[in-house]
């Protein structure tokens, strides 16, 4: 008797690039696995993501879930002539077809009841007559590759109980596996796989690899701090080599079994010739190694953080892709300048910086990343949030959660702020049972008003708010008057400063916090529940276009309506979005955890939660724009950390716990005149069916769209910088195939531009 999965669900998806307004921009620093394909090309594994390299033309391609990957950690990949097949540590398995873009993706193990859910790890890969044999933690299952469908599965532990396989090959008629338990054989036609009884014990030990070198089986086991290399042969295991250290892979390539330590790669070869080929030494000193594969001619490297290594006869050097630091975005700031800067640190929810941890900062710049590590930031640990100085961009200061303010000018650290050498404080260590000689500056974010002078927000203080003029004298704002007292403690989320330069706070346990210089006259004022906050905990806020602040809160959100009242009424109170879907009226996000809030260019809203991904709004919030999940959408995770608005082009940056990618919106900021103005795609495509964007216009513009006789199809008038059009003349029905004008004229007429769009049917 044979037994197959008992689900057997599979989710088809077409084309890998069928997100052609989403961008990635994942991480490759670590590399958990290597492989190579039989057409040589050279694959790694970056968590949850996929690049290939070619040593003939030193060409890298990217696979992330732009083009279909689940998102989650990748445990196993192989490459069957066009088809890649990877597996998760979750059990899901992706089948995608290299030359046309489809994919599938098979639930059949994830969704499994029986099968415990560490259990469901594919731990290898090996094909026979387009048989897929899947070395799990439970077992080993066989899919089909031409039906994408699972035929059975062999639990053959003591007992008929799972049993972790590492590593499985077909030989000789015969099905050997590595197991934690030890190594097994079985006939391959033996009708009874299932059963332990079938399967023959033919070496005790934790076998971790198994594979051919030439003709030779040859595999590895590791105890405790043991790992030890063996030949196997008339059904005994014949040892040929002991290793101290852990191992961390075992491959076979090139006529080779391929060993990786942490810090050496060991290779045995068909002659059983044992050499060590490469050691964290020299180019490669300090690196940790995770994975590694011989070729003819060159030895793959992967490690922790320093993406994937390539050494041969003559150079060492690095060939995975270039992107942040690390998937683990916490904060985002984009620059007018094509700039993006993220920073990875983090706190606790009640604002704790510990474990202080020690990441660089990542830097996109023109489209390419240029990194800065933690060596070169001054020893500032915890960064949590990055602003310019809008006079001067390539000023740069980034919160510290530990230490004050860095400050860096064109890309290099030049100063770290503290209680020794500005105005921050340090918190009272009296007051946190701390040793009376700890100190700790904990800025949690910085802001520029319109005057130059900077602001920022220090947790756990009472003159927690300061004002930093360009003359370089500092100001203190003392926010005792309207804050839990400071050993509550009180932590603080995001600054916002409007036009004229009033401050807005969000406070861990005071609600919203306002405070005013108008006039002359200091004005300390807050918002909480009593005035209809759905939690004094309030982690975003956001100022629209029309002077109104967007508060998110852990509990859900709130708008208070122009904010400046906050200063000219006793009780000014916050309202909810109330809105009608399905026939139902509700609130808008009730009791969802609000992460950031951004306003686009035309006035819409972009809000990001703890677990249910981003949303956008209409202006008035009424209405659901947008809603992207881990499960609809490229996004890797439906857990939001932060967000960043690109005003130039209408791209709206998702930073999540996993990796960040972008979304290309429909609006964007008034440009200045209308010397810029573009529209894309151009030309439409068969088969496409989106919307075409014209972007570069100002407030207000007319668009007039006609065809090439001057008949009017379309028209529009822009809240923005950029207006869409969803491909259809007034009558509702889609064009025809042809060249379209598009007229775009100023509010007061005294600016035109004209520009062409082919459609294609």
């Amino acid at each position: 008797m044979r037994k197959a999965l008992v689900v057997f669900l599979f989710i088809s998806l077409y084309g890998f690039g069928q997100y052609p307004r989403w961008k990635s921009y994942f991480s490759y620093n670590t590399i958990t696995s290597v492989y190579q394909s039989n057409d040589g090309l050279v694959y790694g594994v970056a968590g949850n993501s996929v690049f290939s390299y070619d040593p003939t033309g030193n060409e890298v391609t990217q696979i992330t879930t732009v083009n279909g990957l689940m998102g989650d950690d990748i445990h196993v990949l192989s490459v069957i002539d066009n088809t890649m097949v990877v597996g998760y540590e979750n059990g899901m398995m992706g089948v995608h077809n290299l030359s046309d873009g489809t994919f599938n993706l098979d639930s059949s193990i994830h969704r499994n009841l029986v099968i415990g859910g560490d259990r469901k790890t594919i731990n290898h890969f090996y094909v026979k007559n387009n048989l897929l044999y899947l070395s799990t933690n439970y077992g080993i299952s066989v899919y089909n590759l031409d039906e994408n469908v699972f035929v059975e599965s062999y639990f053959f532990g003591e007992n008929n109980s799972p049993i972790q396989v590492n590593q499985a090959i077909l030989l000789n008629g015969f099905i050997y596996a590595a197991t934690e338990q030890g190594l097994y054989k079985a006939p391959q036609d033996n009708l009874n796989l299932v059963l332990e009884s079938a399967w023959t014990k033919l070496a005790n030990g934790q076998w971790k690899g198994l594979g051919l070198v030439g003709s030779s089986l040859m595999g590895t086991t590791q105890t405790n701090s043991q790992s030890v290399f063996y030949s196997i042969a008339d059904d005994i295991a014949l040892q040929l080599h002991s290793e101290s250290g852990t191992m961390q892979s075992t491959t076979f390539s090139s006529g080779k079994m391929v060993i990786a330590f942490s810090n050496k790669v060991v290779s045995v070869d068909s002659s059983e010739s044992v050499r060590q080929i490469a050691t964290a030494s020299n180019d490669l000193e300090g690196v940790s190694f995770t994975s590694a594969l011989a070729t003819n001619d060159a030895v793959y490297i992967g490690t922790v953080d320093n993406g994937l290594f390539q050494q041969t006869a003559s150079e060492t050097r690095v060939v995975s892709p270039n992107g942040p630091l690390k998937n683990d975005i916490f904060d985002l700031t984009v620059l007018p300048n094509d700039e993006l800067w993220i920073v990875h640190g983090a706190f606790q929810r009640n604002y704790n910086p510990y474990p202080l941890n020690s990441f660089g900062l990542s830097h996109l710049n023109g489209g390419a990343w240029q990194n800065i590590p933690y060596s070169q930031l001054l020893g500032a640990k915890s960064l949590v949030s990055v602003t310019a100085n809008p006079n001067n961009p390539s000023q740069v200061f980034v919160a510290a959660m530990h230490q004050g303010i860095l400050e860096l000018n064109d890309g290099v650290a030049t100063n770290l702020w503290d209680h020794t050498n500005s105005g921050l404080e340090s918190i009272d260590p009296e007051e946190f049972g701390e040793n009376p000689s700890y100190r700790s500056v904990r800025v949690r974010d910085i802001a520029f008003d319109n005057e130059g002078s900077m602001w920022s927000i220090t947790s756990f203080i009472a003159n927690g708010l300061k004002k930093r003029m360009q003359s370089g004298t500092w100001v203190d704002v003392d926010l005792i008057p309207v804050i839990e007292k400071v050993t509550n403690p009180t932590g603080y989320s995001k600054l916002e400063i409007s036009p004229n330069n009033e401050v807005y706070v969000g406070s861990s346990s005071s609600g919203l916090i306002g405070y005013s210089e108008r006039n002359g006259t200091p004005l300390l004022r807050s918002l909480s529940t009593s005035q209809n906050l759905p939690s004094v905990d309030v982690r975003s806020i956001a100022l629209d276009n029309d002077d109104n602040l967007w508060i998110g809160t852990p509990e859900g959100l709130r708008v208070l309506f122009g904010v400046s009242r906050m200063f000219t009424l006793d009780n000014v109170q916050a309202s909810t979005i109330i809105i009608e879907e399905g026939g139902k009226v509700g609130e808008l996000l009730s009791n969802q955890f609000i992460t950031a809030i951004e306003v686009d260019g035309n006035n819409q809203k972009w809000v990001s939660t703890a677990n249910a991904g981003v949303f956008l709004f209409s202006e008035d919030g009424k209405k659901t724009l947008e809603h992207f999940t881990k499960d609809n959408s490229p996004l890797p995770s439906s857990s939001i950390r932060s967000l960043a608005y690109d005003e130039t082009t209408g791209q709206i940056y998702i930073g999540t716990p996993i990796g960040l990618v972008a979304f290309q919106g429909n609006a964007s900021s008034p440009g200045e005149n209308l010397s810029n103005v573009e529209v894309y795609p151009n030309p439409v495509r068969p088969g496409y069916t989106g919307k075409v964007t014209v972007r570069g216009l100002l407030a207000d513009c007319v668009v007039k769209i006609t065809d090439i006789v001057g008949n009017a199809v379309h028209e529009t008038t822009s809240s923005g910088g950029s207006v869409q059009w969803n491909l259809q003349s007034f009558d509702g029905n889609r064009v025809r195939s042809g060249v379209y004008l598009i007229f775009v004229t100023n509010s007061d007429g005294t600016e035109t531009a004209v520009e062409k769009v082919m459609i294609i049917n």
